[in-house]
């Protein structure tokens, strides 16, 4: 009988831990499509703004960043901002909203100088050294 209960013990168990890696495995692909609906929006990106046509199919992005929430957070928007520089060298940033997996709203779109750019990448190293070469040493 003790047995019988072992058994019943380690099958519920194992159906228990399968069922958690089943839940873990859908959350991280609900968050890839969250990542993937971004990614599309901005590469649709085909906006006439600040008497610029700005593209984002051809734009190079710098970084992407949480801006709130975590996209983890499937109960809540995600809120992401998308630093890019155009294909005529003018820096950009586009704040975007995810809502559930894939319903992604664009919130604001700003036109960035150089200066602005540098700013906002200060605490990237690799990425601002890709863009605007090593810095000074102080």
């Amino acid at each position: 009988m003790a047995q019988l209960k072992h058994n019943r013990l380690v099958m519920l168990g194992s159906l228990m831990a399968t069922l958690l890696q089943f839940l873990v495995w859908k959350k991280q692909d609900a968050v890839r499509s969250r990542f993937k609906a971004a990614k599309d929006a901005f590469e649709a990106l085909n906006v006439i703004a600040f008497d610029k046509h700005w593209v984002g199919s051809t734009a190079t992005i710098a970084k992407v960043s949480n801006m709130l929430t975590p996209a983890e957070r499937l109960d809540k928007p995600w809120a992401v901002q998308v630093l890019a520089v155009a294909e005529g060298g003018t820096w950009f940033a586009v704040d975007l909203q995810v809502t559930g997996t894939d319903k992604v709203q664009m919130l604001s779109l700003h036109q960035l100088s150089e200066k602005a750019a540098k700013t906002m990448l200060a605490f990237d190293l690799e990425v601002y050294e890709k863009f605007f070469g090593k810095p000074d040493v102080a």
